[in-house]
C-alpha cells in the first residue's frame, strides 16, 4: 500500500505541495499559481476592487473565469471582460445594461437579437433603444405604435410619407393616417384601393368639399357600385 500524506504551505501567491512516500525520501515540490484561488475566494468574500484588478491586469483569463463571476451574480462587471458578442449581449441584459446590449446586437445584425431587445427595452421603459431596434428591424409597424404613444406627431408623419414616396405601402400609409387623424389622406388611400362608398362617407362626414363631388361622380359611374345599391334597395323594399 502507498500512503500519501498533502501538506501545504503559502507563500504569497504560490503554493508548495509537498508529497513523500514511503518508497523513498525524495519529495516533490510543485509550484503552483494561486492567482484563481485568489480570485475566486475574493469573489465568495465580496472583494471586488481586488478581482477588478486581477481582471485588469490580465492575471485571470479565459471564458471560464468570466462565467465565474455571472454564477456569482455579478453580471455586470463581467459584461466588461467578455469578448463574445453573443454572451456579451446576455449579460448585458441580465445586467439591465440595454446600451451596451444594443452595441452587442448590433455588431451581430441578428435579428431575433433585436427583437429580444425591442422588447427588454420596452418593458422597462427605455423607448429610445426600443425605437432603434424597430429601426434597424424596419418594423414600421412597431415604431407606429412606438410613436403614438409617444404623441410624436411629426415621426409618425414622416413614417407616412415614407410609406407612400419609398415604400410605396398603402396599408402603412392608410394605419398612420388613421391613428394621426389625416382623414383627408385616408378618403384619398380608400379612394385609390376601390373602396368608394367607404371614401365618399368620410369625405361627407368631415366635410371635405374638394372630394365630395368627384367621388359621388365615381360611385355613380361604376356599375358593380350603382348594382349593390339597387340590391339594397329592392331587399328593402321586400
Amino acid at each position: 500500500f502507498f500512503f500519501f500524506f498533502f501538506f501545504f504551505f503559502f507563500k504569497q501567491k504560490t503554493a508548495y505541495e509537498i508529497m513523500p512516500s514511503l518508497v523513498g525520501s525524495e519529495m516533490c515540490i510543485r509550484d503552483r499559481d494561486m492567482s484563481e484561488y485568489n480570485y475566486k475566494l475574493g469573489i465568495t468574500r465580496g472583494r471586488i476592487g481586488e478581482v477588478i484588478g486581477q481582471l485588469s491586469k490580465g492575471e485571470i483569463v479565459g471564458s471560464l473565469s468570466i462565467r465565474y463571476l455571472e454564477q456569482q451574480g455579478l453580471p455586470e462587471i463581467a459584461l466588461n471582460y467578455e469578448k463574445d458578442e453573443r454572451h456579451k449581449f446576455s449579460l448585458a441584459k441580465a445586467s439591465r445594461n440595454l446600451e451596451a446590449a444594443l452595441e452587442a446586437a448590433l455588431q451581430m445584425k441578428r435579428r431575433d437579437c433585436l427583437s429580444e431587445l425591442a422588447e427588454e427595452a420596452m418593458k422597462q421603459g427605455n423607448m429610445k433603444v426600443a425605437e432603434t431596434c424597430y429601426q434597424k428591424m424596419l418594423a414600421f409597424d412597431k415604431l407606429v405604435f412606438l410613436y403614438v404613444l409617444q404623441g410624436d406627431f411629426l415621426k409618425l408623419e414622416k413614417i407616412m410619407n415614407l410609406a407612400k414616396t419609398k415604400l410605396k405601402d398603402q396599408m402603412l400609409e392608410y394605419q398612420t393616417a388613421l391613428v394621426i387623424g389625416k382623414v383627408e389622406s385616408q378618403a384619398k388611400l380608400l379612394a385609390e384601393a376601390g373602396h368608394l362608398p367607404l371614401a365618399y362617407a368620410i369625405a361627407r362626414k368631415h366635410k371635405l368639399e374638394s372630394l365630395v363631388p368627384p367621388l359621388a361622380e365615381a360611385i355613380k359611374n361604376d356599375p358593380q357600385i350603382s348594382q349593390g345599391v339597387l340590391e339594397v334597395k329592392v331587399g328593402l323594399r321586400k
